[in-house]
């Protein structure tokens, strides 16, 4: 049903509110939106914990921090629940690329995630790696490289990760590709699937689940509103959980689609605001 976040969190008690980064807090150029930066303060000033849930194996989560102080947005680092942490925290994942040669797809602010995962080595080429982990890409892939890229996959028969499942971002109104996209294009011409984490899948949530008990006091029930622009992420988060799932529709990719008739989407607000 469509709602106002002040009648959510009162209706619901809420104590966490765990919120989607891009076309929720931030608009289609990357601008933190100033209504959510507002809300924010006030949620703190209401003495409730504020986490991000957030699709980015680009930018560890003490980089993405940093990102949001530069904005005059102070969130805990121990709070921010990035898909790249599978790579350190999910079990199977980190199995394959611990101690290992690992050729990474992605810019340099993703590394200390695999030095916390406990690579061996992060390797220039794939022809030296023992997995191949794609963290960041953006813009249509160059078929060539691609093609490259697979022949010594196949040939050396090794796995491949991708940490973030976005296929676009919205840039100015237009669908810009990113890893995700690259991924499922590579993923056409391997021998092997590729292994893949982020949402909208239930092992992100359970994750996140995991290390947020861990770290706080912290229950993933109806008292944790959970804000996506994404209804097929709030479907994965309301299969993990009683949460209650809030769809911004105004500022993110989906726009208004049904939601109030959605069986995983609990209230409807057009963006992050008091």
């Amino acid at each position: 049903m469509k709602s106002d976040l002040k009648t959510i969190i009162e209706t619901h008690n809420i104590s966490w509110c765990l919120i989607d980064v891009a076309g929720v807090f931030y608009n289609q150029a990357g601008q933190i939106l100033d209504h959510a930066k507002q809300a924010v303060a006030m949620l703190y000033e209401q003495n409730i914990k504020v986490g991000l849930m957030t699709n980015n194996s680009m930018q560890h989560p003490s980089v993405i921090k940093q990102w949001f102080e530069t904005h005059d947005v102070y969130l805990d680092e121990n709070a921010i629940m990035s898909s790249g942490l599978c790579l350190i925290y999910d079990e199977q994942l980190n199995s394959m690329i611990r101690d290992k040669a690992v050729y990474v797809e992605g810019r340099d602010s993703c590394y200390q995630y695999f030095t916390e995962a406990g690579v061996r080595q992060l390797v220039d080429s794939p022809e030296t790696a023992d997995v191949v982990a794609l963290m960041s890409h953006s813009g249509e892939p160059d078929i060539s490289y691609l093609n490259h890229l697979a022949g010594i996959i196949n040939d050396r028969k090794i796995p491949v990760v991708c940490c973030n499942t976005d296929l676009y971002v919205k840039i100015d109104n237009e669908r810009l590709p990113v890893i995700g996209y690259f991924a499922k294009q590579l993923e056409k011409i391997l021998d092997t699937p590729v292994h893949w984490f982020g949402k909208p899948n239930v092992s992100y949530y359970t994750m996140s689940n995991r290390l947020l008990s861990q770290r706080f006091d912290f229950n993933w029930n109806s008292r944790v509103a959970y804000f996506d622009d994404l209804i097929e992420n709030l479907k994965g988060a309301k299969k993990s959980g009683d949460v209650t799932t809030v769809h911004i529709y105004e500022t993110g990719l989906d726009g208004f689609q049904l939601q109030d008739k959605s069986p995983f989407i609990d209230f409807s607000i057009p963006s992050l605001s008091m």
